[in-house]
């Protein structure tokens, strides 16, 4: 999920295992699962969390 929001797959894997340290099984599943969500965010929107506009106040 972080992968995706921030539409940076790699970053959000690294952060993940820097902090829960898990075995290598979760680590290919959090590999599976990210690719797939940062594919759909970037279809449905192209910008990241980072980059995206805020809407102008009123």
């Amino acid at each position: 999920m972080i992968g995706a929001a921030l539409q940076a797959p790699l970053a959000g894997l690294v952060l993940a295992v820097e902090l829960t340290h898990p075995t290598m099984s979760i680590i290919v599943a959090m590999m599976v699962a990210t690719f797939p969500a940062t594919a759909l965010s970037r279809a449905i929107d192209g910008y990241s969390i980072d980059t995206a506009r805020l809407p102008a106040p009123d």
